[in-house]
């Protein structure tokens, strides 16, 4: 990824200036390739309809969908607060922990609690009955917060009933 340059005269070493804001960011890794059209757009355009401002939320939907992508059910926050994608410079996870600074977002708490006031993010225990566990409730909302992952709420609900059916097959088998 490119990053604007400053040269420090006083300090005699190059500094990194970060993109303005995670929109900015999320722009860079767009023209650049390192994030494709649709996990730009798909976002945004849940955003727009949901009338969601969070910068917070736009940011871990576009990692979301780029992991989905990759072939990663869901995306592991705390893994994610480190370095963003898994061929991060130096320079990327520096800028990177900037802009989480610069959006108050210091630890996985900060993200999840943000995610969490989001009309976009629903979490797995509004999701799996806690009475009745094999019992699904398909929440509308697009993102599940369950832990420290995110999910895109089609794969949550996929793995929620793969767990399910391994579970209550291996409780048959040892009853057998």
């Amino acid at each position: 990824m490119t990053y604007s340059k400053i040269e420090d005269e006083n300090i005699h070493h190059m500094t990194i200036e970060p993109p303005a804001s995670i929109e900015a960011m999320v722009l860079m890794w767009h023209q650049s390739g390192v994030i494709r059209a649709i996990d730009d757009q798909w976002i945004r355009s849940l955003m727009l309809h949901a009338q969601e401002m969070d910068d917070a939320v736009l940011l871990a939907g576009v990692l979301c969908s780029n992991y989905l992508g990759m072939g990663h059910v869901c995306l592991y926050l705390d893994q994610i607060l480190e370095k963003p994608f898994l061929n991060s410079t130096k320079d990327d996870i520096h800028i990177w922990k900037q802009l989480l600074i610069q959006e108050g977002i210091y630890t996985v708490a900060d993200w999840k609690q943000r995610l969490m006031l989001s009309q976009l993010v629903s979490s797995d225990d509004r999701i799996i009955s806690p009475v009745s566990p094999q019992k699904i409730n398909t929440d509308k909302r697009p993102l599940v917060l369950s832990a420290n992952r995110l999910y895109l709420a089609r794969y949550f609900y996929y793995e929620e009933k793969v767990y399910q059916f391994l579970k209550s097959s291996s409780e048959k088998n040892a009853l057998m």
